[in-house]
């Protein structure tokens, strides 16, 4: 009993999650989210370090900002509890992941990100986010499976290994299945999404849904606690490591489908035409970064590409979001 208050202590004594996001920072890496609101004629700007809080909890701290009542965290769909016995056999079983192949770029510099709004932004319009929407529903089939090809086939050709498995990083909200007594903490693990060239979206969906109920995520969640057995240092070390060892294709997430309720101060009350996008931190690891979220039925595309893998970064970024929104229309 001493031994489980020691642990839970110790457990709820910081971020954990976070720590690795402060040792990114302390290497000279980028430890920022980017945050826009904007709409047809305006944008704010804001910015927040994710090792205080992760996109899951930081939409509804900035929509209560904004005015929007009752907006706690969201908790998982789905939460299952699980023995001491049975998390330890999922930790042990994840203490090593990696990407399937390290992908390798045609292009590499040392150019590091300079300015953290500089990524590309799109939103499409109602009409199109209900007739993709139908579509899915239709065939029985994430938004996810097919973004995720799509933004593949966007960026594979600046591979030098383009014909090898490529793996994204796509985050998983742990609230609920896991509570830490900061409800704004980081509270994300992720599953590992492999991708190749010709994959069919309905492998994708498949491989998705077959990494979330294997809960390995919850097994990466505690891997990521090292800190609490460990040292600082230590993490500090384990990421220097990694970061020399480990490339993958970058981070995918979908931050789900939101709404504002009459008490949320609009950019233009007018038009209430907001739209969000979010840029995780980004590193030369995980060079590309493609968030997606929906708001108010309207479907919105963040998408950094490192600078270090890309010239002119911002201008292909863009490109490859009106490309993406060409081949969505398709789906209806």
């Amino acid at each position: 009993m001493l031994l489980k208050l020691l642990f839970n202590n110790r457990y709820q004594s910081r971020d954990w999650i976070g720590v690795w996001y402060k040792i990114l920072k302390e290497r000279g890496e980028n430890d920022l989210i980017a945050f826009v609101r904007s709409n047809s004629s305006k944008e704010q700007r804001y910015t927040f370090s994710h090792s205080e809080m992760d996109g899951t909890s930081s939409i509804p701290y900035y929509m209560e900002k904004f005015g929007q009542k009752n907006c706690p965290p969201r908790k998982m769909d789905y939460i299952k509890k699980f023995s001491v016995l049975d998390t330890i056999k999922l930790t042990l079983a994840n203490l090593k992941v990696s990407p399937v192949s390290n992908s390798v770029w045609k292009e590499r510099s040392n150019e590091k990100i300079t300015d953290i709004f500089q990524y590309a932004r799109l939103t499409i319009s109602k009409e199109e986010t209900d007739k993709f929407d139908d579509y899915c529903k239709k065939n029985k089939i994430s938004e996810n499976a097919i973004l995720a090809k799509l933004i593949s086939q966007e960026i594979f050709p600046l591979l030098e290994n383009e014909k090898d498995t490529h793996t994204w990083l796509f985050p998983v909200n742990v609230r609920g299945l896991v509570q830490k007594k900061n409800n704004y903490a980081n509270h994300s693990s992720f599953i590992a999404m492999n991708i190749y060239d010709g994959i069919s979206e309905e492998e994708i969906h498949q491989n998705i849904r077959s990494e979330l109920k294997s809960f390995k995520y919850l097994g990466l969640w505690w891997v990521h606690h090292i800190g609490i057995l460990t040292s600082y240092k230590y993490m500090k070390k384990l990421s220097l490591k990694a970061s020399q060892s480990k490339f993958w294709l970058g981070s995918m997430s979908n931050v789900g489908r939101w709404y504002t309720d009459e008490n949320y101060q609009h950019l233009d009350e007018n038009k209430k035409d907001d739209a969000w996008f979010f840029a995780t931190p980004g590193s030369i690891n995980f060079p590309i970064s493609f968030v997606i979220m929906t708001l108010n039925d309207q479907m919105s595309f963040s998408l950094r590409v490192h600078p270090g893998i890309k010239k002119d970064s911002v201008i292909f970024a863009q490109k490859v979001l009106e490309n993406l929104r060409k081949k969505i229309s398709t789906y209806n």
